[in-house]
């Protein structure tokens, strides 16, 4: 099929990059569980809610926190897989460090999936009890396609870059995921900002680092 071949909804499909894929890197996989997290945040909106504004407050940051803190292994993987493609184009690496990157990548590549225990944690949240709840969980919802589809989808793409550092196929597609990861990533800071906005607070932030693609010519 050709690079301009339409996804079931008839927009451009994202260039391929060929590669193993185990069950956790699955495009099904990920869709499947999205729509279930979606659900179930859909569902536990539907609480009740605490009447104390101090104690909705509490319970908002509590959990905000508790999100960042389980993203936080997929940011740091993201940001060390896109430094070493920087790497790779300036030529800065010496021969024992470039051993050392397919696994280190690989590594990476795991800390943005399913089988890592903070995607899993991140996945597992109750709902807090708060009136914020609905755009906190749509934040969510969001920082979750962001670690498991968007910063996932790059870092493979890396990796294939690192095996082949001509393959137009896979550079396309880490341009792709670059730009999906920063649509998410304006998409949830939306929905907390309107979750602090509710709560009339100014402390709740989601901590997605900003990323973009590689070259050569960046500052070192």
């Amino acid at each position: 099929m050709s690079a301009d071949a339409l996804d079931d909804a008839g927009a451009v499909a994202p260039p391929a990059v060929a590669s193993r894929e185990p069950w956790y890197r699955r495009r099904s996989v990920l869709l499947v569980g999205g729509i279930a997290l979606v659900v179930a945040i859909a569902v536990l909106t539907d609480l009740p809610t605490p009447t104390s504004h101090a104690a909705d407050l509490a319970s908002a940051a509590a959990f905000v926190k508790e999100v960042n803190t389980d993203l936080r292994p997929c940011g740091f993987a993201l940001e060390e897989a896109f430094s070493f493609r920087e790497d790779q184009l300036r030529g800065s690496l010496s021969a024992t460090d470039r051993a050392t990157v397919p696994s280190l990548l690989s590594d990476d590549a795991v800390a943005c999936s399913y089988i890592d225990p903070s995607i899993t944690d991140l996945t597992s949240l109750e709902s807090p009890e708060t009136t914020a709840a609905q755009p906190i969980g749509q934040m969510v919802a969001t920082a979750t396609v962001w670690v498991t589809a968007d910063a996932l989808g790059a870092i493979e793409a890396v990796e294939e870059l690192w095996s082949h550092p001509g393959d137009a196929t896979a550079a396309a597609a880490l341009r792709h995921y670059t730009t999906l990861l920063a649509r998410d990533r304006l998409a949830a800071r939306a929905a907390v900002g309107q979750a602090d906005t509710q709560l009339d607070t100014h402390r709740l932030t989601v901590d997605l680092p900003t990323v973009t693609v590689p070259s050569a010519s960046d500052t070192p």
